[in-house]
């Protein structure tokens, strides 16, 4: 059950917050400010007390959601507010045509976000507010032509900002406000829509490669905490989610050249995507986004003008099938038995708003920091909340009860901080009073190993043979001694399993486990090959690890095995690609030992 759309959320996130902490403990970091209720049932009885009866039109609705917000804003930005502020000067979006979005990466579209952007200046100000005018003094409507042949050149709204009003003495421009959005704008945003073109073409060009790339996403296992398995078929895009979608890829299912075309895409929008989303960036690397951006305009302009120029696109079933229920919905009588029919309607490719968002994540990188601190992403999280707060009260008067809720969640927080903070107090005055006192023996810490003291192994073992701990005690210790006489590396373990402690490109400390038995046993390192031109054309290495054997994979093709007809259709790897090999997954067997002396 999910939270009424009445209610909306608003919580704050410091930026200076650590941003790791809002995989572990969120409520640390994210602060629940309001819950913002949107317009009441008992809106349009008071739109028809003052009009004689008459119904609120949505362009009404709309324009009174919009001064409902920015009244609250206003109310937020109080003095004190104002009096703490601090102005950055950040890039600002810019007002662009819908024609110029394919420009994507062009020094046109440079030249355009530096010198074009979007200001707070007083002609922006006195339009809104003749508007403001024309439709509170003189009663006109939010849509007619006076109020949207002053506004629609700039794209504005009849709206007095409550951040312009509020901040703007200050320097502050609202349009620096409007970060980049990996999860909506990407995601399930510009990738969806590609996605979905890429499965409108398969369709003209021939349905049965439809089953054809369902059958291989099935066929695809899962990989580390990554890379999750597609049970269902994924090109009816059923229950979806951003994480679904940013592990999409699909090639071989297209004649040339638009093969070629469609892949060099793929390639460029999969570099973006990581690039754009790196928990850590230098100046190398943002660089290497902004190029890579201009390379995905390209790119996509390609795309467009050639392989979607060629083929006659209609909606897909699903979409056919969407629209029919909708419109199903609306026009639904009790005497309709019949199962409406609609034609196909065609399906261009477009540049939406979102593909021009794209040119702006290199320049508020620089500004605002990586995109994990400012993603919706937590936003979504965090509203997790609302909805368990709403399946533990009664649903009369849920507004309210939401309130109460909260409030007791805050106050038991509160009291969690004032225990912790009286802990460390203790603490603190403990270590002060031990200071005084003599050193602890380090030696009472251990236990030391003296000369000419004698233990009776064999009798030790007798007296503790039910203990599960001295199974085959006696043997191991011979094989540890001996190899200790030898010098015997100890890297020549044989171990069942593989626990790392590792440090990951962005500093932070991580834990990860490696399994045979498990079905997610295969691994993926740094090449060792001595030669630099190997490892610029494979840079990674690949192992298939099973509990019968483990292949070690080098450009596609197994050390330990003369040819690839020795390998069946499960165990080959495919060494295409331009950033290494990818490896399938291998069946898991029994528990035995795994050498992995050599990883």
């Amino acid at each position: 059950m999910n939270v009424p759309y009445l209610v909306q959320d608003l919580s704050i996130i410091l930026h200076t917050s650590l941003r790791y902490s809002f995989d572990f403990s969120p409520k640390e970091v994210v602060t629940h400010l309001l819950s913002l209720l949107k317009l009441p049932d008992s809106f349009q009885d008071f739109v028809r007390m003052h009009t004689n009866g008459k119904k609120a039109p949505a362009d009404l609705q709309t324009h009174c959601r919009r001064e409902v917000m920015h009244a609250v804003w206003k109310v937020i930005l109080d003095d004190d507010l104002q009096h703490a502020w601090h102005h950055a000067d950040y890039p600002e979006n810019v007002l662009y045509t819908k024609k110029d979005i394919h420009r994507l990466g062009q020094k046109s579209d440079d030249r355009v976000r530096l010198n074009h952007a979007q200001v707070d200046d007083t002609t922006r100000r006195h339009k809104v507010e003749t508007a403001r005018q024309f439709i509170i003094e003189k009663r006109k409507r939010v849509t007619h032509d006076s109020v949207k042949g002053l506004l629609d050149d700039q794209s504005l709204t009849p709206v007095e900002n409550a951040f312009s009003t509020r901040l703007r003495d200050t320097g502050f421009d609202f349009h620096s406000m409007l970060v980049v959005d990996v999860l909506h704008e990407w995601e399930v945003g510009i990738w969806r829509h590609i996605f979905t073109h890429l499965i409108r073409i398969l369709d003209s060009y021939n349905s049965d490669k439809i089953d054809e790339l369902n059958r291989r996403y099935r066929e695809v296992p899962s990989f580390g905490d990554s890379i999750r398995a597609y049970d269902e078929n994924i090109t009816e895009m059923k229950q979806m989610t951003a994480y679904a979608f940013e592990d999409l890829l699909q090639e071989s299912l297209l004649e040339a050249p638009h093969e070629n075309i469609v892949l060099d895409m793929l390639y460029h929008a999969a570099t973006v995507h990581a690039l754009a989303k790196l928990r850590m960036h230098t100046d190398a690397t943002v660089a290497h986004l902004s190029a890579s951006t201009k390379c995905f305009g390209a790119a996509l302009r390609k795309f467009h003008k050639v392989t979607c120029s060629a083929y006659a696109t209609t909606e897909l079933s699903q979409e056919s099938q969407k629209c029919i229920r909708k419109e199903a919905g609306k026009k639904l009588t009790i005497h309709q038995n019949k199962d409406p029919i609609r034609k196909a309607v065609k399906k261009d490719f477009s540049f939406t708003y979102k593909i021009h968002m794209l040119g702006h994540y290199s320049f508020q990188i620089l500004s605002f920091g990586t995109t994990d601190s400012y993603s919706t992403g937590i936003g979504e999280t965090e509203h997790h909340k609302s909805k368990m707060n709403f399946l533990r009260m009664n649903k009369v008067k849920y507004v309210k009860q939401l309130t109460n809720v909260e409030r007791r969640q805050t106050n038991l927080d509160r009291i969690d901080d004032r225990i912790k903070e009286a802990l460390s107090h203790v603490y603190q005055e403990s270590q002060e009073s031990n200071s005084d006192d003599d050193p602890p023996d380090r030696v009472s810490c251990y236990h030391m190993g003296c000369k000419g003291v004698a233990f009776h192994l064999h009798r030790w073992l007798h007296q503790h043979r039910f203990d599960p701990a001295t199974k085959n005690f006696y043997v191991l210790l011979l094989d540890h001694l001996l190899a200790r006489m030898m010098g015997r590396d100890p890297d020549d373990e044989l171990l069942k399993r593989l626990q790392n402690h590792y440090t990951t490109y962005d500093l932070q400390r991580k834990y990860d486990s490696i399994n045979p038995t498990s079905s997610n046993s295969d691994i993926m390192v740094l090449s060792q090959d001595s030669d630099p031109e190997q490892r610029r054309l494979c840079p990674f290495w690949c192992y298939v690890m099973s509990s019968e054997n483990i292949f070690e994979y080098e450009n596609g093709v197994p050390d330990n095995l003369e040819s690839e007809d020795d390998l069946d259709d499960s165990e080959m790897l495919d060494g295409s690609g331009a950033d290494g090999c990818a490896a399938d997954s291998s069946t898991a067997g029994s528990d035995v030992d795994i050498d992995i002396s050599e990883y």
